[in-house]
């Protein structure tokens, strides 16, 4: 990914357009539909990688109240401090700014956890530079019997193919649908 792309996908006001316009147009609410999967999951240590301004994250943190602990990565340090803004009030939620790249360092050097029992992934893993190696990583990260739960588009998802009518999406996010 060029480093102008980067810059774009990496910027909150970009995140938040995305969201808005994922909220208006989608036929069901992501956010309830994963929350309602996520809750019929035990956990007590959370990573999530590529957090956004940490909706995910945010969730997590109330689920486990103060009985574990989240460690919310991203590479956009807007994005960053928006989640740090919201969960002042929160004692078990951990933000960070690294890239999902180098995954491994990132939550070695940012987070006192090292496995997890679940790392999450949502509508991100697409802006990787190298996708299998980041899942390699996120397994590596898991506890024995942990969750890894990744949220992305698909080949069939006609948001995508509808999408690409009206913008030129780079090679990589179709890259990652193979």
């Amino acid at each position: 990914m060029t480093s102008k792309l980067k810059k774009k996908y990496t910027d909150s006001r970009f995140l938040a357009n995305r969201l808005d316009f994922n909220t208006k147009y989608s036929r069901t609410d992501f956010s309830k539909w994963l929350f309602g999967f996520l809750d019929q999951l035990e956990f007590n240590t959370v990573l999530d990688v590529a957090c956004g301004t940490g909706k995910q994250a945010l969730w997590f943190a109330e689920k486990l109240k103060s009985s574990g602990s989240v460690s919310a990565l991203d590479i956009s340090p807007q994005s960053v401090e928006k989640l740090k803004a919201a969960s002042r009030s929160l004692k078990n939620i951990n933000v960070a700014v690294g890239s999902m790249d180098t995954l491994k360092e990132s939550v070695q050097k940012n987070f006192s956890a090292e496995r997890f029992d679940v790392v999450h992934c949502a509508y991100a893993l697409y802006y990787a530079l190298d996708s299998q190696k980041t899942l390699s990583d996120m397994k590596e990260l898991l506890t024995e019997g942990g969750n890894l739960v990744i949220c992305g588009p698909h080949l069939v998802n006609s948001f995508i193919i509808f999408i690409s009518k009206y913008q030129e999406l780079p090679q990589i996010s179709w890259d990652c649908l193979e």
